[in-house]
């Protein structure tokens, strides 16, 4: 048996154990799929599953990198001799053993037989060390036959979104069957596009085990840790470059709602009754082209009006409503759609097929990059340093070089790029007096000049001209650097060290980072996760260790002060999902940016400043936060992470209740008509037979009164009516096997600040993550579903709609299965009928729906987050 010399030399992390101890139940399909955060043990994970399906495997990695770790963590945990490595781990294909631990790009170049070119380590602006490999001649299926793999680990699978993804589709379907496979990943592609999301899961398979942070802390596995967010304005040269776009913006829109082109779209909206097909199928659309007809004093049907409600006038809703005229020429004709389009990019306001009036690339990447940036960083710098001290161990990463800015380090001249050596410049103005700053980019390190001697490894120094610093050339690969600085930086000689994110995001470690500022700009959702992944781990050398991870967000200036006007803002939201940590207040801990409860309005630039002072005195109370997490995870024996649904206040249906209301005084006020009459009526006394009739429709009122007084219980506060519908929706889920946990039971939590939680206990990480998602779309404003679920009053035609629901896609699949969910509505709540808005008399249906539906005239929309409870 392969396998049959090794062992694992240590004992497994509870989590881990657990893992393994249903991984044969988990594997019943020859796939399992583990999100585990960073600092987990994901690598000795997948070794050991390797080990126990005991045939020779092929490991898959995105970066050179990590696949090196696979076989030095073999050596040090499984084998009792590891200088015998490279006899049983190859990492290369044209070689396999054991197991062959590669690259993505290296399995897609001999799947397509190209030549492979690896890079060692990449910058935004380097290519780095490169691994070339001559695959043109290679038969990769015919080798991995040959060789006996039935075992295929894909590390890091979130990264099966890049083009890696075609081949190894590709690859894995010539074996189905024949193959397991075991994806492992700290960060799964949440914020991916349905249609990403599915092709992942195709691969990977269902998640089957989820490794959460909490529990990681818990164990002293990862160190407690806090997120803060830094607001900044962009400068005065950004804000004039933004201005100008937006009454340019403004400018191509009156011309266009002046211009012949539009009056005569308008024009064919007087007859909207023979689109009805098209308007229904996109209503947010044409109701926005009714909000610029308004704009322009154009004459629109007030029936459609009435129908389609437009929103006040907006770039955004302009660019909706432009961009949907110039994509459809089939609806608006050839010569109006194609004079709009025109107009657009006459005046640069699309890009490629899609309207921008809102901003293009060039105007999000100068937001997201705004040298406004630069001044929060140094504010972090000092309170952090003034904090921490000779321990602050800070690295700071972001996207570029930046190398032409060498000139300006050490000299007064103002700094306009965002990149290490802008960064590296700034903080040295603001620190440099006080504490240690080097850089380390794939073509530029910079050291200050006391420390040279100390660095180890084969360099030459160049001091430079202006400031107390050297730029250290090394020879050899990118790796050599990095392993002198990173030996530097745990050692230190270095405070803070600026980075890019390509160099040391993913698969670099150094455990004593304890302040982390995320001043990458481009990254993805994974990747900040696994940046954030650097700084929480634990430190041997530092039982105590905290970590402050920072944040750093520009807000576009605007006289609206209710809500956060910031393209980052919307992205960081979405990311901390996510994120699991302690709420600012204490009590709990949970994922969404709701926990940073110092980000309150209003929001102008006093309020944002009062926020920044606010935030840095809560980073700097470390202890505070520690007990924090220590406090609210004392209170589980073992922490268990729920999903929870949260809606507010106001997602109670009125109008419901207001007719069960009437009816259970209606119902009330009959019976006891009858049973008076029966008590006090002579005629009624004296005869028998009218007076069994007179008690049975006695019984029958008070049957109606119950079931109305029933039904209005059901739903008469926001936590009954959530309980109801999600009880509902868990029967409706278990009873069509999309739920598998028989255990899985629905809790309800009251929350001052969310009013109404609903979770389920008892169920895996897939089903939590199943209904959770199902909650949403039941719970939130309708927007398109397949099927609705709608309560019509025959007897009070004006209140019907507003108590519709959409059915969540995962029930609604088919007619058989929504059914399901509606015929348990129905005994909670009385009849409610089933539509398929799909048809053009279901359009209908569904836009009346969105009109007068509870949950879409507030606008409520369910909120989920995991917490520990």
């Amino acid at each position: 048996m392969p396998f049959t010399p090794f062992a694992f030399n240590w004992t497994f992390r509870d989590y881990q154990q657990q893992v393994l101890d249903q991984s044969a139940h988990y594997m019943r399909d020859k796939r399992i799929h583990i999100v585990a955060a960073p600092g987990s043990g994901k690598t000795i994970l997948g070794l050991e599953l390797i080990r126990r399906l005991n045939a020779p495997a092929l490991v898959l990695s995105p970066s050179v990198t990590i696949r090196q770790q696979w076989g030095e963590r073999f050596a040090e945990a499984f084998m009792a001799d590891p200088e015998r490595v490279d006899e049983f781990v190859s990492t290369t294909l044209k070689a396999p053993r054991l197991i062959t631990s590669v690259t993505y790009q290296a399995l897609h170049a001999a799947y397509n037989r190209r030549i492979s070119d690896e890079e060692t380590e990449t910058d935004d602006e380097d290519t780095g060390h490169a691994e070339k490999e001559d695959y043109t001649a290679f038969d990769l299926l015919k080798t991995v036959k040959k060789a006996g793999i039935k075992t295929i680990c894909l590390d890091e699978a979130h990264h099966l979104k890049s083009e890696w993804q075609r081949a190894l589709e590709g690859f894995i379907e010539t074996f189905r069957g024949d193959v397991t496979v075991i994806a492992l990943t700290a960060t799964p592609p949440y914020d991916s596009t349905a249609a990403e999301w599915n092709r992942y899961i195709s691969l990977c398979g269902d998640i089957d085990a989820e490794i959460f942070i909490p529990q990681l802390v818990k164990q002293k596995t990862l160190c407690p840790h806090q997120d803060y967010v830094w607001f900044s304005y962009p400068t005065r040269e950004e804000s004039e470059t933004l201005a100008a776009f937006q009454a340019r913006a403004l400018s191509c829109v009156s011309e266009i709602i002046a211009s012949p082109a539009f009056a005569n779209v308008i024009k064919l909206l007087q007859n909207h009754e023979a689109m009805e097909e098209q308007i229904f199928t996109s209503p947010d659309a044409f109701a926005a082209i009714l909000s610029l007809a308004e704009k322009a004093n154009l004459p629109v049907p007030k029936k459609l009006a009435k129908l389609l409600p437009p929103p006040k006038f907006s770039l955004e809703a302009a660019q909706a409503a432009l961009g949907f005229i110039a994509a459809n020429p089939a609806i608006f004709g050839e010569k109006p759609s194609g004079e709009i389009k025109s107009a657009l990019q006459k005046n640069g306001f699309m890009q490629g097929t899609q309207a921008c009036l809102t901003g293009d690339n060039k105007i999000r990447r100068m937001l997201a990059s705004s040298m406004g940036k630069l001044t929060g960083i140094d504010n972090i710098a000092q309170a952090e340093f003034e904090s921490l001290g000779d321990k602050l161990r800070m690295l700071i990463l972001t996207d570029f070089i930046k190398k032409e800015a060498l000139p300006q380090v050490g000299t007064d001249a103002a700094l306009n790029v965002m990149g290490t050596v802008p960064i590296f410049e700034s903080v040295r103005r603001a620190v440099g007096d006080r504490a240690k700053i080097a850089l380390l980019a794939g073509t530029l390190v910079l050291v200050p000049n006391e420390i040279v001697d100390e660095i180890q490894g084969e360099f030459r120094a160049r001091p430079l001209p202006d400031a107390p610093y050297s730029e250290l050339m090394f020879s050899g690969s990118n790796k050599n650097k990095v392993s002198a600085l990173t030996q530097a930086f745990e050692g230190g000689l270095i405070h803070i060290l600026i980075g890019t994110k390509s160099l040391l995001g993913e698969g670099w470690d150094s455990p004593g980072i304890n302040a982390l500022i995320l001043a990458s700009f481009v990254g993805s959702f994974m990747l900040s996760n696994q940046m954030r992944g650097r700084a929480i781990r634990t430190d041997k050398r530092v039982p105590d260790k905290t970590a402050n991870i920072w944040h750093l967000i520009t807000v576009e200036p605007t006289k609206e002060t209710g809500r956060v006007v910031s393209a980052d803002y919307d992205t960081l939201q979405r990311r901390f999902l996510g994120f699991l940590a302690p709420s600012y207040n204490g009590g709990t801990i949970e994922s969404g940016i709701a926990r940073l409860d110092t980000i309150q309005p209003p929001f102008d630039e006093a309020g944002y400043a009062n926020i920044n002072v606010k935030t840095l005195e809560m980073a700097a109370a470390r202890s505070g936060m520690a007990e924090s997490w220590t406090g609210t995870l004392g209170k589980f024996t073992k922490p268990q992470i729920s999903d929870s649904c949260e809606v507010p206040k106001n997602a109670r249906p009125a109008r419901y209740l207001l007719v069960n209301i009437l009816a259970v005084l209606f119902w009330a006020l009959a019976a006891g008509l009858v049973i008076a009459a029966i008590a006090t009526a002579p005629i009624v006394i004296d005869n028998p037979v009218l007076m069994i009739l007179c008690w049975s429709l006695a019984v029958v009122l008070v049957i109606f009164l119950l079931a109305n007084l029933k039904r209005l219980l059901n739903f008469i506060s926001p936590v009954k009516t959530v309980k109801t519908l999600a009880s509902c929706l868990l029967k409706a889920m278990k009873q069509l096997k999309l739920i598998e946990s028989k255990s899985a039971r629905l809790s309800m939590r009251v929350s001052k600040k969310s009013y109404a939680q609903c979770v389920i206990t008892g169920a895996s990480a897939h089903d939590n993550e199943v209904f959770g998602k199902a909650m949403a779309e039941l719970l939130s404003a309708i927007d398109n579903p397949r099927y609705v679920m709608v309560k019509k009053y025959k007897l009070l035609p004006g209140l019907s709609y507003a108590d519709s629901y959409a059915c969540p896609a995962a029930v609604g699949a088919n007619k058989e299965s929504a059914q399901v969910l509606a015929k348990l509505l129905q005994k909670q709540a009385g009849r409610f009928e089933l539509i398929y808005t799909r048809s053009a008399e279901g359009r209908k249906h569904l836009t009346k729906c969105r009109q007068k539906s509870y949950l879409n005239r507030n606008q409520v929309f369910l909120k989920r987050r995991k917490m520990v409870g």
